[in-house]
């Protein structure tokens, strides 16, 4: 059957190939481009077993109406299996307002429980193992306060305690959150935090670099690729200026959320 014509891509515009054959690889240096897994450039992976030395942390962006309820759900979803708690609270809560701001009052209790006090919280998460699981905070600063916090008053050694909390300062700006204060000044806490949490909670992941959501929002994986490491350099740029903490030391606590179409290799 004859070919249309058409010219074919992927969504960021990358030609494709009716057939791909050898040729297409002759130039590649196994050792160079490749690798083994576990070595740079980390083609195959970050580890040299990967998820079959341990798999990745299962968990849900989840919660709902009240603490309480968000508190039978988490119970639920870790009994059957989840490995760890995605807590997604009210919109209100994300952009750091109080309840009674009246500017947030369409906002409390919006698109997840309102989490505004440390009560919310040991509601939230009371009987649920945190020391034995990691917690991603949606959240900008307040919620892992309140986490640290909750984990002190049961106890918790927070050099063992781990999880994420995405400040990134792209995410909200994707999710148009009102009441966002300067990025000068976020950057500046961001990397507080990062300095803050290299030394009292070493597994703790206080930045995390999102650009799923700008993604969604009609990038393409050119423009995501460096947006979020224009973001990660910025950090390190700051440290650097700083020199409070070994840049060794200070990327370990950074990570990662990227998109992943059908096109995965882009």
């Amino acid at each position: 059957m004859p070919e249309t014509g058409e010219q074919y891509s992927t969504v960021s515009g990358i030609p494709i190939k009716d057939t791909y054959t050898p040729d297409d690889v002759k130039d590649i240096d196994y050792d160079r481009d490749i690798g083994l897994p576990g070595e740079p450039p980390f083609t195959r992976g970050v580890y040299p077993t990967m998820y079959r030395g341990q798999l990745w942390t299962i968990r849900r962006l989840s919660g709902f109406n009240t603490p309480e309820d968000t508190n039978k759900l988490y119970r639920q979803e870790y009994e059957l299996g989840q490995t760890g708690f995605s807590v997604a609270p009210d919109i209100a809560g994300v952009a750091g307002m109080d309840p009674d701001d009246p500017r947030a009052s369409a906002d409390v209790g919006h698109a997840g429980p309102p989490i505004f006090s440390l009560e919310d919280m040991e509601k939230t998460f009371e009987g649920l193992p945190i020391d034995k699981v990691s917690t991603y905070l949606a959240d900008r600063g307040p919620l892992t306060a309140m986490y640290f916090a909750m984990a002190e008053k049961r106890g918790i050694d927070l050099k063992q305690l781990r999880g994420t909390t995405p400040s990134d300062l792209c995410t909200p700006t994707a999710l148009n959150i009102a009441n966002q204060f300067p990025w000068e000044a976020q950057l500046r806490c961001n990397v507080d935090l990062i300095e803050w949490c290299s030394e009292h909670a070493p597994k703790w992941y206080p930045a995390s670099f999102n650009s799923y959501n700008p993604r969604e929002n009609g990038i393409n994986a050119f423009q995501e690729l460096g947006m979020v490491f224009a973001s990660a350099i910025q950090y390190l740029e700051e440290e650097k200026r700083r020199g409070r903490v070994p840049l060794d030391r200070f990327v370990r606590r950074l990570s990662f959320q990227t998109a992943v179409h059908n096109d995965f290799f882009e």
